[in-house]
């Protein structure tokens, strides 16, 4: 296992057409060696039931409700609970190969 550890950051705010795509990208990632910590902004939507279907297949995972309609604070929020030393910020929308972090890892 590495001994580099991430902080995986992520705003949301209404986020039940992307979330699982991201959370599904996460959870196959080669590296394990990672948090998760979304920070939600009031989602009216099934965000937060969406994520709560990864908690088995993410163990650190962080779900936070934090109201702000500003994503930059949202960002921010979340790094402030970081437990790990590299922090990896996310948009909802996106989704990473699966071998992302251990490239990262790999070259840092």
């Amino acid at each position: 296992m590495s001994s580099i550890l991430f902080s995986i950051v992520i705003p949301t705010l209404n986020e039940e057409e992307n979330i699982a795509n991201l959370l599904e990208s996460i959870a196959n990632q080669t590296c394990k060696s990672f948090e998760v910590i979304i920070n939600d902004s009031g989602s009216k939507d099934k965000t937060k039931e969406l994520v709560n279907l990864y908690a088995s297949r993410l163990p650190k995972l962080t779900f936070i409700e934090h109201k702000t309609q500003n994503v930059s604070t949202a960002r921010n929020h979340g790094a402030s609970l970081a437990s790990y030393e590299w922090l990896v910020f996310f948009d909802a929308d996106v989704t990473m190969e699966p071998a992302f972090l251990q490239k990262m890892t790999d070259h840092i």
